[in-house]
């Protein structure tokens, strides 16, 4: 299928995966679910008319409605993690919002404003009804449907427990269950998540304190306006050692970066020597020697044909800006979610977009690299915040041909940090968690 190569950024994520613990017992869910599947419908809802009506909007507007929730799940969990709440806008499928429902993850966790929701892609991938599946999720980038078992759904969800999956998204056929399940144990819900903070902590940080802020890139990057960066995607090239493998997240964010730079803060001839609107959406293929020499200053590696680029190795491209007659600088930037929102704002208003390195297949290491162009933080009793990303995926990823659906959208929201509804503690505190990432924030010039 169009768009089916994953990138991976650090082969920790493999090593982590071959060596976890495959024993431990899944740890059940909180004992309150804290949310229906009414208020999980509810929360979307609310959720696409703030996006809908924010500074700068896509494809939801004020037609836009959640008709639909399917239940997701989480590998370690017992019963439903989320629902994947389905939007439609004037009448045509609009993505979803995924909302957390017991604890164990940002309770919005990501929302998308193209495609369908997974239960209705898998549907078509296996040509079973969602009532048949058990959809789980294991990250921004990967995903399997299952066969339910009689009587409801267990946490198995992998093959160890007697089951392979009847369809997959981003899952190597060598991806760990087992070691997976262990990540979740460890870490008491979503492995993309750190620990648990309470609203005391959230009000001790001063966020809660700091107002509102919202940003975003100061052009669209053509007519369709629900883009800065181009709807690109990786191609395959072959390596020093004759090698097949896709070219990779890293050096492919790097030049939806540059092509900004280039089309929209004059920096001519940067990446192409010519116009890159030409080159159209998908497979950028008169880029393939230009991200090929960005590779190898990356040091991008070759781990089962996928292209991965360590996050030490990212700085390097200021050798290929140098190669090409310009000049850069690259700072990796760290700390706390809310610190690490202000630097991004910083970024985003000076119109540069940054490169953010999210967790995407959900072991224990970050593992893709994303271009964000949109921020937005809302602080008070349920703060928020949100970036708005181009995954790197193109205009059509994983395509339905039956139905022309997708599941794998060129941009989505990734919530950072959410208070809305959230569990509460022994102590009474209301709980939440963040999910982790670093970015790199870029200037190039003459």
């Amino acid at each position: 299928m169009k768009g089916s190569k994953q990138c991976v950024s650090a082969v920790l994520s493999f090593l982590l995966a071959g060596c976890a613990e495959t024993t431990l017992s899944p740890p059940v869910a909180p004992e309150a679910t804290v949310l229906t599947k009414e208020r999980a419908v509810e929360l979307a809802q609310e959720e696409v008319r703030e996006i809908a009506s924010g500074g700068r909007t896509y494809v939801w507007n004020a037609s836009s409605a959640v008709t639909d929730a399917f239940p997701v799940y989480l590998d370690g969990i017992e019963g439903v993690s989320y629902y994947e709440c389905k939007v439609v806008t004037d009448g045509k499928e609009s993505g979803y919002v995924l909302v957390n429902v017991n604890g164990s993850d940002v309770t919005v966790t990501e929302a998308s404003e193209e495609g369908t929701t997974l239960n209705e892609y898998y549907e078509e991938a296996t040509g079973r009804s969602w009532e048949e599946l058990a959809v789980y999720r294991y990250g921004f980038t990967a995903s399997a449907a299952f066969e339910k078992d009689e009587g409801g759904i267990t946490a198995r969800g992998a093959e160890s427990g007697g089951k392979k999956p009847l369809a997959a998204v981003g899952l190597g056929e060598d991806f760990d269950f087992d070691a997976y399940r262990a990540a979740v144990a460890l870490n008491g819900g979503s492995p993309l998540t750190e620990v648990v903070e309470t609203d005391a902590a959230v009000s001790a940080r001063g966020m809660t304190g700091r107002g509102n802020a919202e940003v975003y890139l100061r052009t669209s990057w053509d007519a369709s306006a629900t883009t800065s960066t181009p709807k690109w995607t990786q191609f395959n090239v072959v390596d020093g050692n004759n090698k097949k493998r896709a070219i990779g997240c890293g050096p492919l964010a790097y030049a939806l970066v540059f092509a900004y730079w280039q089309e929209k803060k004059g920096m001519n001839n940067l990446l192409y020597n010519g116009s890159l609107h030409g080159l159209g959406d998908g497979y950028p293929e008169a880029l393939k020697e230009t991200l090929s020499h960005m590779a190898n200053a990356l040091d991008t590696g070759n781990y089962k044909e996928q292209g991965y680029t360590l996050p030490s190795k990212m700085k390097n491209v200021t050798e290929w800006l140098a190669a090409r007659g310009f000049r850069g600088t690259v700072e990796a930037r760290y700390g706390g979610y809310d610190s690490k929102f202000n630097k991004i704002y910083d970024s985003l208003a000076a119109d540069r977009p940054v490169v953010l390195l999210i967790n995407g297949d959900g072991i224990g290491a970050m593992s893709h690299y994303v271009v964000v162009e949109h921020a937005k933080r809302v602080s008070g009793s349920n703060a928020y915040i949100r970036y708005y990303c181009n995954f790197g995926w193109g205009p059509s990823a994983f395509e339905d041909t039956k139905n022309g659906r997708t599941v794998r959208n060129s941009h989505k929201w990734v919530y950072a940090f959410n208070m809305k509804d959230p569990t509460t503690t022994a102590d009474g505190l209301a709980a939440a968690r963040h999910s982790v990432y670093q970015f790199w924030d870029i200037t190039v010039s003459k």
